[in-house]
């Protein structure tokens, strides 16, 4: 998964799985407008449901196409999600997978803070 939030709050990371199933990487790449290079664990006890929804998500499980549009206003914030295969990004547009999803912006920021 590619998270990246521009605008206000900026933040771009990466999530990927490790050997051990309760577990996924994060790499941050940019964090309050600069480069960065951070590596931070999340423990599936953290939120499990936010794990088994990304789970589902990858394995085309659960739809990722949906309604959701970003704003259009000149100034603000915008987080963007993607699912990522074989170097290829889907933007996550399902409202209630996109809400869900955010949660790892939380669960990221609270490693780094």
């Amino acid at each position: 998964m590619h998270f990246s939030r521009q605008g206000g709050g900026q933040i771009e990371f990466y999530i990927y799985p490790m050997d051990s199933p309760d577990k996924l990487r994060a790499d941050i790449i940019k964090f309050n407008f600069h480069d960065t290079q951070l590596q931070v664990i999340i423990d599936i006890n953290e939120n499990p449901d936010v794990f088994s929804l990304l789970n589902q998500a990858m394995n085309n499980q659960v739809q990722i196409n949906g309604d959701f549009r970003q704003p259009t206003t000149p100034t603000g914030t915008w987080a963007f999600i993607y699912l990522v295969s074989d170097d290829t990004e889907t933007e996550v547009t399902n409202i209630e997978l996109r809400n869900t999803l955010l949660k790892f912006e939380q669960l990221v920021e609270a490693k780094i803070q």
